[in-house]
């Protein structure tokens, strides 16, 4: 892995790769200023760059280190460029955080106790700034008890519910993990969670979680919000469920672990291995310090050189991140996706249950396929199987018959 910026050219980094590396944080200290002013001195193609940091959605923290470090160092038309956007981003993060605040309002005025877990709020408690992230949507995480109401709620305020086609609100609820709304007016889009990911990836919020809520100061207001431990190991499931693609879902968690500098480690530790997501929690956190620099706990270091599989896991992370990786003959990104997740499970007994999860637990694809009312909704756990088989098997035999 990159153990320094500096390092980036050692694995075949294009000068853009590197100075987006070191602009992507809240904060610049001398060293890292010094390292931006060194890579200006490259022959930098800023369009290459601009397009690279819109993908990884860091283009505000790119635009605020060059402004700190070494505006003079790029060209007048680039800087005009990445304000102009700085600047709609600020305007529509200001937006959406007010539009938050009002959701949040009124979920409580009808005894719906909701959470914000990343967004706006995760922009200015984290980064310091409500403009340094990039994001275009509202994630609102309730108890399951308060689904119906929270979404009630959001109806009411003109929010419109998305869902799958062919798939009911009451089956969504007892075999999906969030709802998607969209306001038509405001062009708002939000997700009401009741967990993180699906049932197959294998994690369920710890109820207790709701008993750890603190305080939390957002424009003006003061709002309940996750402890920086369950936050982090949210932040790290969510990113390992995709793979990593972003790195603005790196800079989330290195942007966490320094503005919690007194994090308890021993129940970050305690929670990933409670929860069998000690590896992705582990990987998370390789990438936040060998990509980002963020400064972890000795022992936490040693955790992570002491599994291969993280090294190895973070190292495929980084290449898919800034090179253009093709894909084994004969196999898809799905199924890439796939084996990445089998090996985030640390033992074979979790690898076996991650595959008879995926393999039995139904999707919205199986509702897709075969329309079922919810009174015979039990049925997926056969269509499921069934279905892949079909999907899959005559797939696998073409490509024997076709190699043979």
């Amino acid at each position: 892995m990159v153990r320094s910026l500096t390092e980036a050219s050692e694995f075949g980094a294009r000068p853009e790769i590197a100075l987006l590396h070191a602009c992507a944080r809240s904060r610049i200290d001398t060293e890292q200023s010094r390292v931006i002013q060194a890579l200006l001195q490259q022959e930098i193609d800023w369009a290459d760059l601009i397009q690279l940091a819109a993908r990884h959605r860091t283009i505000p923290l790119l635009y605020t280190s060059l402004a700190v470090c070494c505006p003079d160092a790029v060209p007048a038309e680039v800087m005009e460029q990445l304000q102009g956007y700085f600047r709609a981003n600020g305007v529509r993060n200001l937006t959406m955080g007010r539009e938050l605040l009002q959701v949040l309002r009124d979920c409580q005025d009808n005894g719906v106790r909701a959470v914000s877990y990343k967004g706006p709020l995760l922009a200015e408690l984290v980064y310091g700034n409500l403009s340094l992230r990039d994001f275009y949507d509202l994630d609102l995480l309730v108890q399951r008890k308060d689904v119906a109401r929270a979404k009630d709620t959001l109806i009411s305020m003109g929010y419109q519910l998305l869902l799958p086609h062919r798939m009911s609100v009451a089956g969504h609820l007892a075999h999906g993990h969030d709802y998607t709304f969209w306001h038509a007016r405001s062009k708002i889009r939000l997700e009401l969670h009741w967990e993180i990911v699906e049932r197959y990836f294998g994690f369920t919020l710890d109820p207790q979680l709701w008993d750890r809520l603190e305080t939390v100061h957002f424009m003006g207001r003061q709002l309940l919000g996750l402890r920086a431990e369950d936050l982090l190991l949210i932040l790290c499931v969510h990113g390992s469920k995709h793979g990593w693609p972003r790195l603005a879902w790196v800079c989330d968690v290195a942007e966490l672990v320094r503005a919690h500098p007194t994090m308890d480690w021993d129940r970050v530790l305690w929670q990933a291995r409670r929860h069998e997501t000690q590896r992705m929690v582990l990987l998370g956190l390789s990438l936040a310090g060998d990509l980002l620099e963020a400064t972890l706990p000795e022992d936490i270091e040693q955790t992570v050189q002491a599994d291969p599989a993280v090294r190895s896991l973070g190292l495929e992370v980084w290449q898919r991140l800034f090179h253009e990786v093709e894909p084994a003959p004969g196999t898809s990104e799905k199924y890439r996706l796939f084996a990445f997740h089998i090996r985030l499970r640390k033992t074979l007994w979790g690898k076996v249950r991650h595959c008879l999860r995926v393999a039995l637990v139904p999707t919205w694809e199986d509702w897709e396929a075969v329309p079922l009312p919810d009174c015979l909704s039990f049925l997926y756990y056969v269509v499921r199987p069934l279905r892949l088989l079909g999907k899959h098997v005559p797939e696998a035999w073409r490509r024997l018959r076709g190699r043979a």
